[in-house]
């Protein structure tokens, strides 16, 4: 009988533990929403996001549920790995639309958040709060008439001289705009009567002025024959709509000269003639205009002391001269001039009679050159055509020796923009070059001891990119080839920018 009671004991016992130890193994997480509240409403239109917040033991990762039922049916699902996760204002217009919200609409939005993984379960909660969509985006104004002006350019430059006629002013059609009215201005002042004149009033879009209208309108705005001025244009609505958007555009135009004048065309003024960028290829240009009366041809001169003295050259029958680099190199040493030159230059007509011809200053210079010691003088003449225009004219800087004294040296006399220097490789060697401001600071440097290897008979560029400077460094050495060999350096290239 003992026995049996025991038995029963311990059968009681063992069931009893039983059921904790399945109490503990079916213990269920809850889920709690916290933000946002029940019933809580949201314009999209007026928040950036939603914020929604939870708490949960044991569980990592969640995916929130947004449904139109409480039943949460066909919901829009995003995952979160946190207790918190913010929707954008777009991203909730997004899965509203999924919904079958429309636009500006107001919606009863159910949500919940359960676990990410299938196989975690957890109590949860639904909550429902009113969401209102992006409205429909309200579509911009349209773009005010506009009279865009085309033809000239802004800021162009023009020569009444050389001009193309007839000279055309040109601009774009407007819709909103029925009739147009070209005006030209020498102060810009289009509003105060005197400082205009109405070139043209018509539904057109274009006006041209042949030889003699331009002339009178140059007249009409006191130019002399030959000078300059420049010119503000504008189109304007003939009904003076306030609403329409009008341009303004300025050009710079010299009037032709007097029909018994000769007038110089270029260079300008502040024009520079540079031997060492002149070859039988690229020539120096002088222009000014003929006269009918002249039939034996012009003579060019220059002088480098206001004509006390002057060269003269034959310019034959036309109105245009040209230099190569020999006829530069010989008038340099004509006129006698140190480097830089301040020069002036004019053309007379041979037998016809006109009225005082301008006496036009032009800078005449060299680039300066200096060589190491490492440098032979039975090479320096070569070294003269180093930058020459002409790919022609070749340049040897090949032999052996060392950096410090085995070099070339370019002053170009003013700073200039530099795009890039290169040079052919033929053969094995080491370069360096730099380009250096008027302090002879390095504003630009390649090369170095690097070597090149076996010969390749590829270009190499050395200086690239947009620098500025005055100086032009070369140095090359133990290249182990001599300028008979036709090896090493055959030229130097240099591509300016301005």
């Amino acid at each position: 009988m003992k026995k049996l009671v025991s038995l029963l004991v311990f059968s009681s016992l063992l069931l009893c533990a039983c059921k904790d130890a399945d109490t503990t193994e079916e213990y269920i997480p809850t889920i709690s929403l916290l933000t946002p509240h029940e019933n809580d409403a949201f314009n999209l239109d007026e928040v950036d996001k939603l914020s929604f917040t939870w708490t949960a033991e044991g569980i990592t990762a969640f995916k929130i549920l947004l449904s139109l039922t409480g039943d949460l049916a066909s919901p829009q699902i995003t995952v979160a790995g946190n207790y918190t996760k913010e929707l954008t204002a777009e991203e909730l217009d997004v899965q509203l639309t999924a919904l079958g919200v429309s636009k500006g609409e107001e919606a009863k939005v159910y949500w919940s958040v359960h676990p990410a993984g299938a196989l975690v379960k957890a109590e949860t909660q639904v909550r429902s709060v009113r969401i209102t969509r992006k409205s429909e985006p309200v579509p911009p104004p349209p773009p005010p008439p506009v009279i865009a002006l085309s033809t000239p350019a802004d800021n162009a430059q023009f020569n009444a001289n050389t001009v193309a006629y007839p000279f055309e002013f040109v601009w774009a059609p407007d819709p909103e705009v029925s009739e147009y009215v070209l005006k030209v201005s020498p102060d810009g002042d289009f509003n105060t009567a005197g400082h205009f004149v109405d070139l043209y009033d018509g539904t057109g879009y274009t006006f041209s002025l042949d030889e003699t209208e331009l002339d009178d309108l140059l007249a009409s705005a006191s130019v002399a024959h030959d000078a300059q001025i420049t010119l503000h244009w504008t189109v304007t609505p003939k009904d003076g709509n306030p609403d329409v958007v009008t341009q303004t555009r300025t050009f710079t135009i010299v009037r032709k000269a007097a029909p018994d004048m000769l007038a110089l065309i270029s260079p300008a003024a502040d024009g520079r003639l540079c031997i060492n960028e002149l070859s039988a290829s690229v020539l120096y240009e002088f222009s000014w205009t003929t006269i009918a009366a002249e039939t034996q041809g012009y003579n060019i001169k220059f002088s480098a002391d206001n004509f006390s003295t002057a060269i003269t050259r034959d310019a034959g029958n036309n109105g245009s001269f040209s230099l190569t680099r020999a006829a530069a190199e010989e008038l340099f040493s004509d006129l006698g001039v140190s480097n830089p030159a301040q020069i002036k230059w004019t053309v007379e007509p041979k037998s016809a009679s006109v009225p005082a011809v301008e006496q036009r200053p032009l800078t005449f210079y060299k680039w300066g050159l200096s060589v190491g010691s490492g440098v032979s003088q039975a090479t320096l003449d070569t070294y003269t055509n180093l930058i020459d225009g002409d790919p022609n004219s070749l340049v040897i800087v090949s032999g052996n020796g060392f950096p410090a004294d085995y070099y070339i040296e370019i002053d170009l006399l003013y700073t200039r923009s530099v795009n890039r220097i290169t040079v052919p490789v033929n053969a094995p060697g080491r370069w360096a070059i730099s380009l250096l401001n008027e302090s002879k600071e390095e504003v630009s440097t390649t090369g170095g001891l690097q070597s090149w290897g076996e010969p390749e008979n590829n270009e190499k560029t050395l200086v690239t990119g947009d620098v500025s400077g005055r100086y032009i460094r070369i140095a090359v050495w133990e290249t182990y080839q001599s300028p008979g060999d036709g090896a090493g350096f055959n030229e130097v290239i240099v591509t300016f920018n301005d």
